[in-house]
């Protein structure tokens, strides 16, 4: 994913039409000049119509340039990027719908009792329906269940166990039953976000293959659902497929990586078992990455003039972005000298990292931040 986001990134802007308004101008000007035989002087009426008319070419060309952009993989969004991915055969995942497990319980009765596929419960706002047919055999009191939300996204997710505690008024076969929830509620995600959509597009290409290279499983698998946000694949042994994912949430533009759940382990699981993405042989295991915490620790000495304060939230802000680059994949590195080039912004004079040291992180294994703590000295020499 990284060399694809990298290669994108790297491609020099393309310029269909020039948009320069003073360009325009000159030239619309010029061609005036030529044809009416007349000098034109920034005073005059007819120059004043020509500005005016070359404001509006300039906006005119700046729009072409941007719907000829949309043509192209790295710059389309929305609509555009859907037809771009049809003829390799990709679509945009849709939003996927919160989940969590319930318990059902119901006073002492030994005659046996069923509970429709699709009651609704609540709590917090929102609604849950049941999975499955609840069915308390002779005798049972207590049966759990899988719910997942009505309504598909990410505002379901989080909800504390026992949120979800009641039945919606008048549904069926519910009286003298008492419903809470087990689990945290998680797994809802929206549609996939276009830098997400992007890359996968990127590496379509690699799915057209049927003789289970490292690049088509890792499609497959970051193509499971929305909140997979990067994988690894590895074979330990031969005809075993280890497949390690890496999930996140989406919070408007930004992407907070985290460990995957066991149901979004499922996804992927059941999305590589199909026959037609693996070879016959292949045995696919499907495994969260090993987590390596670490923190930031940093002392900055100021140049002298700077301001301690701005100078101090701008190498909070560097800390911060570098270790949300080390967070977004697996397998990347924490480089000591690689921080130090960060944390050196404008004001700084020396940046002394005592942490993290070099380390080396395994390819299915995760860097995650915990803690950032800058400490700026006194100023040294200019």
């Amino acid at each position: 994913m990284t060399d694809i986001a990298t290669l994108l990134s790297s491609l020099p802007e393309p310029r269909f039409v020039a948009t320069d308004p003073q360009v325009i101008t000159a030239e619309m000007v010029a061609a005036f000049e030529a044809v009416t035989g007349r000098t034109l002087y920034p005073a005059q009426v007819e120059r004043l119509m020509l500005d005016f008319a070359s404001y509006r070419e300039a906006l005119v060309r700046i729009a072409t340039n941007e719907a000829a952009k949309q043509t192209l993989l790295a710059y389309a969004s929305g609509v555009a990027l859907d037809h771009l991915a049809l003829p390799f055969g990709v679509t945009r995942l849709p939003p996927a719908r919160a989940t969590a497990h319930v318990r059902i319980s119901r006073a002492p009765d030994p005659s046996a009792r069923v509970l429709p596929l699709g009651t609704v419960v609540e709590g917090s706002g929102h609604l849950f329906a049941t999975q499955a047919p609840v069915v308390f055999a002779a005798g049972a009191i207590v049966a759990e269940v899988e719910v997942a939300a009505l309504v598909a996204g990410r505002a379901a997710n989080d909800l504390a166990p026992g949120a979800l505690n009641r039945f919606v008024a008048n549904a069926p076969a519910t009286n003298a039953l008492t419903v809470t929830s087990l689990t945290v509620t998680a797994g809802g995600s929206e549609p996939e976000a276009d830098e997400a959509f992007r890359l996968r597009i990127a590496a379509a290409p690699e799915k057209f293959s049927t003789a289970g290279p490292a690049a088509a499983y890792r499609f497959w698998a970051i193509s499971a659902t929305p909140a997979i946000a990067d994988a690894q694949v590895i074979s330990p042994t031969p005809g075993v497929v280890e497949v390690t994912v890496l999930a996140h949430d989406e919070v408007g533009d930004h992407r907070h990586p985290r460990l995957p759940t066991g149901a979004e382990i499922a996804a992927v699981a059941a999305q590589l078992s199909d026959e037609k993405r693996r070879p016959l042989t292949d045995q696919v295991i499907v495994l969260a990455p090993t987590r390596v915490p670490y923190t930031i620790t940093a002392m900055v000495e100021r140049a002298v003039g700077a301001d301690a304060t701005v100078l101090a939230a701008a190498v909070e802000a560097a800390a911060a972005a570098w270790a949300a680059d080390r967070r977004a994949g697996l397998g990347r590195d924490l480089v000591a000298s690689s921080l130090v080039a960060a944390l050196s912004v404008p004001g700084s004079y020396r940046v002394t990292v005592a942490s993290p040291a070099d380390t080396v992180i395994g390819a299915t294994d995760w860097a995650d931040c915990t803690g950032i703590t800058i400490t700026v000295t006194g100023a040294g020499a200019a």
